[in-house]
């Protein structure tokens, strides 16, 4: 996959990661090398886990420093995701 060839150290989903639907989204994800993330979107069919089984956040080491990383949808993302979970 030529994403994985970008050496991404971290994602966020975004708007259009959902253009098509969350399962499309779902197995477009899986096929990468990179962490994803969303911190504020959970999934009430699923306990209310984070949405597609995302990471919240991330951290990292580099040249010696620990670097946080999470994801947050704005509030247009309930109009997106509205009959997907």
């Amino acid at each position: 996959m030529p994403f994985n060839m970008m050496n991404v150290d971290v994602c966020c989903l975004g708007n259009h990661e959902l253009d098509r639907n969350l399962p499309k989204a779902m197995e477009l994800i899986d096929q990468t090398n990179a962490p994803w993330l969303m911190s504020n979107i959970l999934d009430k069919s699923q306990g209310r886990e984070h949405i597609i089984g995302l990471k919240p956040y991330h951290v990292m080491e580099t040249q010696g420093f620990k670097i946080g990383f999470i994801g947050v949808a704005g509030t247009d993302f309930i109009e997106i995701l509205s009959g997907e979970c």
